[in-house]
């Protein structure tokens, strides 16, 4: 392999019986509005809302035995991991996640003094969405710079071929090895949807980026056997990988990632227009299910969901599927 190919080595693991182990369940109000209370790890345990299955599974789910009254709040699980990581890779290695109306799940990483710390969120959606979202929200100043998704980057490449082609080898060599350096500046698959990425502004959109892949969230990643999310934190800037469960690189599978060697991430927010070391501080790594609230209760009606989102709540049946099943959650340096 090439010298310049850096293979990342664990540092924290969570998995199997101990996953819960690295984990504080958060106990306050949701802060994005939701109709959920966050339950504390003793009635999560003994609850069944939060367990470790017979296949190892670390499952979190929402209530889904009582009756409640509309518009009231369910119980839900919130955890928060308790070590936290100011550079690095995240691997989340999921089966199964929550999906539904009214639903919204998400596996997120946040830093202190929001948004100053900045926050990104890495799975995310609502209802019965079938793209994941990939997002940052950040102090002011931060943007995604558009000049790295897919289309603007072929330029790049093609650029490097016709030096080549004319034989500047010196200026060829240059443009391809830009390309060949881990993530910047690789261009990303995702759509754009916003690209600033300021939380005091826009109703706190942030900005995000749409995966074009259809099986990347919900009730269609779920039939597909789940996947991996992988997110790098580092000097080029902040990037996010989904591979769906049987196309996952074997350095992954063996736990020594070389994400220079993937190719194109579906999200990258570089640090040319918001610079890491600025906007943020170490994260926590957060895993919530949340319902209605900010995002899915004022997309509920738009997305195709029946009735309104506070009926929606009172019957246990609706939050069936609305649950975490996790094979591992493994942090990289």
């Amino acid at each position: 392999t090439d010298n310049n190919v850096r293979t990342y080595k664990v540092q924290d693991q969570f998995k199997g019986n101990s996953f819960f182990d690295g984990f504080g369940f958060d106990n306050f109000a949701d802060p994005t509005h939701g109709n959920v209370n966050y339950v504390k790890s003793s009635d999560a345990f003994s609850r069944g809302l939060a367990y470790v299955d017979n296949n190892g599974l670390a499952v979190m789910k929402i209530d889904n035995t009582n009756t409640i009254a509309a518009g009231g709040n369910r119980d839900s699980v919130r955890i928060s991991s308790k070590n936290a990581y100011s550079s690095g890779l995240l691997v989340l290695d999921v089966d199964s996640m929550p999906f539904g109306c009214g639903v919204w799940p998400a596996f997120w990483t946040v830093g202190d003094n929001w948004p100053n710390g900045g926050e990104i969120d890495i799975l995310e959606g609502v209802n019965n969405a079938v793209h994941a979202q990939y997002t940052l929200h950040t102090a002011p100043g931060c943007q995604l710079d558009t000049t790295f998704t897919k289309v603007s980057t072929k330029k790049h490449r093609h650029r490097s071929i016709m030096h080549s082609m004319l034989g500047n080898e010196k200026e060829a060599k240059r443009l391809a090895r830009d390309n060949s350096n881990a993530v910047n500046p690789l261009a990303f698959t995702g759509t754009v949807l916003t690209s600033n990425c300021d939380a005091t502004i826009n109703s706190n959109t942030g900005c995000g980026i749409r995966d074009s892949d259809p099986n990347s969230y919900g009730s269609a990643l779920n039939a597909n056997g789940g996947g991996v999310f992988a997110t790098l934190l580092d000097s080029n800037g902040v990037a996010v990988w989904f591979f769906p469960r049987d196309s996952i690189p074997d350095d992954l599978s063996s736990e020594s990632p070389q994400p220079s060697t993937w190719g194109s991430p579906k999200a990258f927010w570089s640090s040319s227009q918001c610079p890491t070391k600025s906007f943020f501080g170490p994260q926590r790594i957060v895993i919530n299910t949340t319902l209605c609230g900010d995002w899915a209760g004022s997309a509920f009606s738009g997305d195709g969901c029946p009735g309104t989102c506070a009926d929606r709540v009172a019957n246990p049946r609706n939050f069936d599927t609305a649950q975490w099943k996790i094979r591992s959650v493994t942090v990289y340096q």
